[in-house]
């Protein structure tokens, strides 16, 4: 049973995204978009106002404290999982209907950003936690998928080696060769 419940849960969020690209009103051509730096942060800004941006450490802490103490907080919990060499938080957003409560229900873990120097899946990791908070209660899939299933996101793994950028942490470890 356990087995369908996993493969139902990966059927739901795949045909989720698909259907998301198969929607081509929110697509942006290219030529629609302009890039912006503000310091160290590199945006990349839609027509419609939304702003793809590179996080340096306080940018993402503060994204992950605004969403899960505002918008999302009835279905998502930020906790550490712990303290890195240079004494960066390791955060991790739990994505659930009862983030409080532990349930019977199939678990899926995302973890960026192992390799410092390796971003883009770190900022794909923010932008799911977002559609994901910004779809619930209005996409069917959506819904189902957070009702069903906890969702465990390590945004990133690695925080010291993004902030140099560089692939090992503050130790010079790659932290999948250890």
């Amino acid at each position: 049973m356990f087995i369908y419940i996993v493969f139902f849960t990966l059927f739901l969020f795949c045909h989720f995204i698909v259907s998301e690209f198969d929607d081509h009103s929110h697509s942006k051509p290219i030529d629609h978009l302009k890039m912006l730096d503000f310091h160290q942060n590199k945006y990349l800004v839609s027509t419609d106002g939304r702003a793809f941006v590179y996080h340096n450490y306080e940018g993402l802490t503060g994204f992950l404290s605004n969403i899960t103490s505002g918008p999302c907080r009835n279905i998502t919990k930020l906790f550490s999982i712990g303290l890195t060499t240079q004494k960066r938080e390791i955060w991790t957003v739990r994505i659930t209907d009862n983030p409080t409560i532990e349930e019977f229900e199939p678990e899926f873990l995302y973890v960026g950003n192992m390799h410092g120097d390796e971003t883009i899946g770190r900022e794909l990791l923010v932008h799911l936690i977002q559609d994901i908070c910004d779809q619930y209660g209005t996409n069917e899939y959506v819904t189902t998928l957070v009702d069903n299933t906890d969702i465990y996101i390590v945004v990133s793994l690695n925080p010291d080696g993004f902030e140099v950028p560089q692939r090992e942490n503050a130790n010079h470890q790659d932290l999948n060769r250890f």
